[in-house]
């Protein structure tokens, strides 16, 4: 199910969870492996990764005319996996298997968020593929032109203790493949993250992450995660939005508006500068793609109900 239409702005609503009571932890047992739908994507593994042949290898057999393209990724490639390679020791205290690794691994303690607590994107049979400028279209933006393979899952920590608290397999709503992106060379070459803490709530704390989805191109959907410090676990935060939009017929949109109340965990992509001081998340967005409105939103997270609220404002294009 898609959670936006972009051609009426629609927002479908995706659970109504209640804003101040946390969903279950998810299981922390490896998730099953869904079968893929098309062909594998072609790739090679974490190890096979260390000869540098093998990328060029991989490049000529994807008929990639830039020979230089692999040495690139290959340094991008190393950069990326020095996380794994530092805590390749602490799997077996978390009963993770040896085959697996901590791609991304964020420290609460080293953030000012909690002591002992962490983050990890943790990747099963990790495997690598790449592409050059163009062979993935418009999502390379969010996967990478250079991505990691395999099952993931978004680990809550416990350092101390080497405890899983708690394992997300993916952001409820999501409709990635394998749950996650997991890149490891941007669009321009550049060494590219996954994991980003940002402060979203204007607190001052620095405990919120922001995931990204493609709808199109220019075009994103996006979902808040937080940990939520007295919970001792992580949250995906609801938009609880005052709503108003055309009224389209038959024969399309038509003069009339409509107001009502939605709640969804999803928004379109907004700029990290629309994030004011304060929390306010105000930002206009024109999905294009011949859709005949643009959304204004406005909203900022509201402490008692633990969700954001505000607006939510679908104005026509010529108004």
């Amino acid at each position: 199910m898609k959670k936006t239409n972009l051609v009426f702005g629609l927002v479908v609503l995706l659970g109504a969870v209640s804003c101040n009571r946390p969903p279950a932890v998810p299981s922390v047992s490896e998730p099953a492996v869904q079968p893929a739908a098309g062909p594998p994507t072609p790739s090679f593994s974490w190890m096979e990764a260390l000869d540098k042949q093998v990328w060029v290898n991989f490049a000529r057999g994807g008929y990639i005319e830039d020979t230089l393209l692999a040495a690139k990724m290959y340094a991008l490639w190393k950069e990326k996996s020095r996380t794994a390679n530092r805590f390749r020791d602490e799997l077996k205290y978390y009963t993770l298997p040896d085959s697996s690794i901590f791609y991304e691994f964020v420290d609460f303690g080293a953030t000012g968020v909690r002591n002992n607590r962490a983050l990890a994107l943790w990747i099963g049979q990790p495997r690598i593929t790449f592409v050059e400028d163009g062979g993935k279209g418009c999502e390379a933006e969010l996967s990478g032109l250079g991505e990691i393979l395999g099952a993931k899952a978004l680990l809550l920590l416990d350092t101390e203790r080497k405890h899983i608290l708690q394992r997300l397999d993916s952001i409820p709503g999501s409709e990635i493949e394998d749950g996650f992106y997991a890149p490891f060379a941007s669009s321009n070459l550049e060494k590219m993250d996954a994991l980003h803490l940002l402060d979203l709530d204007g607190d001052g704390i620095a405990a919120e992450l922001l995931f990204y989805e493609y709808a199109v191109c220019n075009v994103y959907d996006c979902s808040i995660v937080a940990y939520d410090h007295e919970a001792d676990r992580l949250v995906q935060r609801s938009f609880r939005l005052n709503k108003t939009s055309p009224v389209w017929d038959e024969e399309g949109l038509t003069s009339r508006d409509t107001s009502y109340f939605e709640e969804t965990k999803w928004v379109l992509d907004f700029p990290l500068n629309a994030v004011g001081s304060n929390g306010q998340i105000k930002y206009i967005k024109d999905v294009g793609h011949a859709s005949e409105v643009i959304h204004h939103y406005d909203f900022k997270f509201n402490r008692n109900s633990g969700c954001y609220e505000g607006t939510l404002a679908m104005k026509r294009l010529n108004q």
